[in-house]
C-alpha cells in the first residue's frame, strides 16, 4: 500500500513530456497571460498602487505573488525544462533566461536573496510564447 501510495505521489509530480511546442505552449501561455495580470492589476507599477497609496494593492500583491506567480513561475519553468529539446537551441537559452527568473524570483519572495539578486523577467520569453501562439507553434 505505501508503495502504491509513493507511486502515486510520484507519478503526480512528473512534468509531462509533451509531444511538440503547441502542446508546451497551451500549458505555458495562460499562466504567464496570469501572472502578467497579477502584475498589470496589483504590481508596483500597477494603476491602483500608483493613484492610491493608501489602497491595498500592495497587501494584494504580497499576497498574489506567493498564491499566483511564484506557483506559475516554477510550473512554466518546470514544463520547458522538461522539454527543452521541442526547442531550438536559441529557443532553449530564451527559456533558460525565464528558469533562472523564476529561481531568483521566488528566493526573493521567500526573502532568501535581494531585490538586487533577481534577474528581471525576460520579456523575450513573453515575446516568443505570444508569437507562437499567434503563429501557430509546431
Amino acid at each position: 500500500m505505501k508503495l502504491d501510495h509513493e507511486k502515486n505521489v510520484e507519478g503526480r509530480m512528473e512534468v509531462k513530456k509533451f509531444q511538440n511546442k503547441r502542446e508546451v505552449v497551451a500549458h505555458v501561455y495562460p499562466l504567464l497571460r496570469e501572472n502578467h495580470e497579477v502584475f498589470k492589476s496589483f504590481g508596483p507599477k500597477s494603476e491602483i498602487a500608483r493613484k492610491n497609496l493608501e489602497s491595498d494593492a500592495h497587501a494584494i500583491w504580497l499576497s498574489e505573488r506567493l498564491a499566483t506567480i511564484v506557483p506559475n513561475n516554477r510550473k512554466i519553468a518546470e514544463i520547458v525544462v522538461a522539454n527543452k529539446d521541442l526547442f531550438t537551441p536559441a529557443e532553449q537559452v530564451t527559456l533558460n533566461k525565464f528558469a533562472l527568473h523564476a529561481r531568483g524570483y521566488e528566493k526573493w519572495v521567500d526573502d532568501e536573496v535581494s531585490y538586487e539578486g533577481v534577474v528581471r523577467f525576460p520579456e523575450e520569453v513573453d515575446e516568443m510564447i505570444s508569437e507562437m501562439v499567434d503563429g501557430g507553434a509546431q
